[in-house]
Formats: C-alpha cells, sequence, structure tokens
C-alpha cells in the first residue's frame, strides 16, 4: 500500500547516504584527479637486472626479488647494487624494505662446471654405484640422500642438483649412493624401498657410508679425518 509518510523518509535516507557517500578525492565534472597509486611523494621505482622484481613500490614495504638464471647451469654469487638493503645476498631470492627512493639491483651470476663423477664403491655386502663432486681441498663432504625411494640419483633432480652445485661453488664436496634396500628389496618388509636410520651396529647403510668416506680418504678425494 501506498504510504506517503515512508516514502518520504526513504526519499529523504537515500539522498543523505548519497550525499554523505562521496569520496574525499571526488571533483566535479571537467576537474582531473590524481593516481593515488602513482603518488610520487611515497612510491619509488625498483630496477631489476638479471632477475625479476623491477616495479614501483611504496617507501616502507617489503619487496621481494628474484634472479633469472638456469639452476642447472649457474648459481648466484652476489647481488650488486644497492644491496645493503638486502636481507640475503647471497641467494636467488631474497627481499628489502623499500626506501624512500629509487633502488638498483644486480643478481650476480657464475657459471658452474658440474659433471658428477659416477664410480662403484665397495659397500659391505656388495659393490655400491656412487655419484659425487669433490673439489680439491673440501671444505667438508656433504652426503645427499632422499628417503623413500633412496636412490643416490636423487643428487641429479633439479632441487638437490641446485643446492649440490651452491655447495660445490662453496668449496663443499658433495656425493650420494643408493640405500641398501634399492640393491636387495624390502629387507625389513615395512613395504617401502629406504634407509635403515636405526642406530643399531648392524645397520648396513651407516656401514655402507663409513666405508665409501674411508675409501675417498685412500683415492686423496678428501683428507684424512
Amino acid at each position: 500500500m501506498y504510504h506517503p509518510t515512508k516514502l518520504g523518509c526513504w526519499f529523504a535516507a537515500f539522498f543523505f547516504l548519497s550525499a554523505c557517500g562521496s569520496s574525499p578525492g571526488a571533483t566535479k565534472d571537467g576537474e582531473g584527479s590524481a593516481d593515488a597509486g602513482a603518488n610520487p611523494t611515497t612510491s619509488f621505482e625498483l630496477t631489476v637486472t638479471n632477475g625479476f622484481g623491477s616495479g614501483s613500490y611504496e617507501s616502507g614495504s617489503t619487496v621481494h626479488v628474484w634472479s633469472d638464471h638456469d639452476p642447472r647451469t649457474h648459481v648466484v654469487a652476489n647481488w650488486s647494487g644497492d644491496s645493503v638493503l638486502l636481507t640475503d645476498t647471497g641467494e636467488w631470492h631474497t627481499s628489502f624494505v623499500m626506501p624512500s627512493r629509487n633502488v638498483t639491483l644486480n643478481a650476480e651470476l657464475e657459471s658452474t662446471s658440474f659433471q658428477l663423477v659416477e664410480e662403484q664403491f665397495e659397500g659391505r655386502d656388495r659393490s655400491k654405484t656412487v655419484r659425487y663432486v669433490i673439489p680439491s681441498n673440501p671444505v667438508g663432504l656433504v652426503h645427499f640422500t632422499h628417503g623413500t625411494g633412496g636412490s643416490g640419483a636423487f643428487v641429479e633432480g633439479i632441487e638437490a642438483g641446485t643446492v649440490a652445485r651452491v655447495l660445490v661453488q662453496a668449496g663443499y664436496g658433495v656425493w650420494a649412493t643408493d640405500a641398501e634396500e634399492v640393491d636387495t628389496g624390502d629387507l625389513d618388509g615395512n613395504g617401502k624401498i629406504r634407509w635403515n636410520t636405526s642406530p643399531s651396529a648392524d645397520n648396513v647403510d651407516f656401514a655402507n657410508l663409513t666405508l665409501i668416506v674411508d675409501q675417498f680418504e685412500s683415492l686423496q678425494l678428501v683428507p684424512p679425518g
């Protein structure tokens, strides 16, 4: 049913909301308006060479940058330019807080010579396939393992291979071999092919790793001890 009093209140409320709902930055017809996203007093430019992340950012915001490289052939040696701002200058992905000025960054890439040697070493019960890269006078030796599956070929994958390259570039030796169950089948009957991690004296996987390191020493690939 038509009700003039209620209808009049509705129109009054609509007019009030419309008037109050105007945005603070609204302009009259024909007048220009500023783009808040391009405010020159708070936005500054980031330029990234050999990487990603270039653009305009508000000062005080956290900005992420990434290097642009093939992890199968290169590693990130360093970042130059305004690298003092970065949380980590040795990582392919890092971040910083945007200052009140323009910023330039350059990802410094190094080519890696990385060819895994594949040889047979003597294990406790049988020979083991070993994949390794050991530079002269290594600062350490890192063994790569993968739980279920247990294959030493894990070190050839894109993720583990990237880590291996970075380690070799830093002077470490890297190596990998197969879990014993890869060669013999499921020894413990748990339905999985994997490493034996039990701290027992007869653990064949631990025995294999110890023997292989001893052979690295006898071949003078790593120093004694």
